[in-house]
């Protein structure tokens, strides 16, 4: 736990006062049918999900069907749940596909096996379109590229990459049970989180901004090499 609240406290340091010193308030999208809280709580589970859903591509690209299957089984057993009820009181039709999509995925994986590869490929693909439409009409794109919004869901996407790291046992030294799968989800989880960083990092200091990609980078270099994130975070919470 002290390892996820160092690492929200860094990236709130580094990021939020570029943020919310300019416009503290989300801007508000009139299209948009969500409150501002949920619509957080909607984006960030939409992006784990395609995290998720990236992980299960790359692991049957591998042929790693173990792997596949895992990262798949994550999105309709843990985060779709989180945002089914918003999902469906916006749109049923959709939300009540996306469900049966993400259900219907690790099924596939499991029992068809490499038989199932290419149909499995082609359901990410058609969940990944599903989730931009779903994401477009439950947020509304002025929402989603607002500052606030967008730096909220970075810190809740590494704050996952850090828990997840912190699960992996990767820091520990063969000294406890390792987990492949979350070790994975850290690192995707955190070019994740850069990534949509990059939707406001035109907008932010050339100072402080070279201070978070600094950050981000040596943040996935610990997780290369296997460091322990602590001592990382202390560092960057004495700069």
């Amino acid at each position: 736990m002290a390892t996820v609240l160092l690492g929200t406290a860094v990236v709130l340091h580094l990021i939020n006062h570029e943020v919310f010193h300019h416009n503290a308030a989300y801007a508000q999208d009139t299209t948009t049918v969500l409150a501002d809280t949920e619509a957080l709580i909607v984006i960030v589970n939409i992006e784990r999900i395609r995290t998720q859903l990236e992980l299960t591509e790359k692991s049957l690209n591998t042929d790693d069907l173990e792997m596949a299957f895992a990262h798949a089984f994550i999105p309709h057993t843990t985060t779709f749940p989180a945002i089914k009820s918003q999902l469906r009181a916006i749109d049923e039709q959709p939300a009540t596909q996306l469900e049966a999509m993400l259900t219907d995925l690790p099924i596939k994986i499991r029992t068809a096996g490499k038989d199932s590869e290419g149909e499995a490929r082609d359901d990410i693909k058609q969940i990944q379109t599903l989730l931009d439409k779903i994401s477009q009409k439950a947020i509304g794109s002025q929402l989603m590229s607002d500052k606030g919004m967008v730096s909220k869901t970075v810190v809740f996407l590494l704050r996952d990459a850090a828990q997840s790291y912190q699960v992996s046992n990767a820091a520990a030294g063969g000294q406890e049970q390792f987990s492949q799968v979350d070790y994975e989800n850290a690192i995707s989880i955190t070019a994740r989180a850069e990534s949509t960083y990059q939707i406001i990092a035109p907008e932010i200091d050339k100072r402080r901004r070279g201070e978070i990609d600094s950050f981000i980078a040596e943040l996935l270099t610990a997780f290369d090499q296997k460091s322990d994130i602590m001592n990382q975070y202390r560092v960057w919470l004495l700069r």
